[in-house]
């Protein structure tokens, strides 16, 4: 068994190799050559990296309207139209009016979320709305909701202690 200073050891040799590959690349100027990364940490990059970044775009988390605007594209896209099959019954009900203000309150529930977690929100609701019956599609949804912004509180508390 290796101890764990082997690891260590071997992760920084391993990401000191990437940096060094990365700034024999950007060096100087060139038209054969670009570089484009994303990053939810990108203060953890080294600064020889970072000093040789061209243009930073910054991608704020989406606001209560952009929230809205995303929830209801992405029901759109993953419940599609109404028809006869059980997915589409959750879809009814997610147009309906009484639907309406459980919408509002996933908006205000998601506060702080990220494009990518609102889809993952809508994806569960799916796997959701397929796995329950139409009458528990209310308390399905409410359940999903739940869980998503438990997980999102307990992700907070993770970056915040290391």
């Amino acid at each position: 068994m290796r101890s764990m200073h082997f690891y260590i050891v071997s992760y920084h040799i391993t990401n000191s190799y990437h940096t060094n590959f990365i700034l024999l690349g950007t060096g100087e100027p060139s038209r054969d050559f670009m570089l484009v990364y994303a990053s939810n940490a990108a203060e953890e990059f080294d600064w020889a990296i970072n000093d040789r970044v061209d243009e930073i775009i910054e991608f704020k988390i989406p606001t209560a309207k952009e929230r809205e605007e995303m929830l209801k594209q992405y029901i759109d896209e993953y419940f599609g139209q109404i028809n006869d099959n059980p997915v589409s019954l959750f879809t009814s009900k997610l147009h309906s009016k009484d639907f309406d203000g459980s919408v509002k309150a996933a908006v205000a529930a998601t506060e702080g979320f990220s494009g990518r977690e609102i889809q993952k929100l809508v994806v569960a609701w799916k796997a959701a709305a397929v796995c329950s019956d139409v009458s528990s599609y209310p308390a399905a949804f409410q359940e999903v909701l739940d869980t998503h912004t438990a997980q999102r509180k307990l992700k907070e508390r993770w970056k915040t202690s290391s």
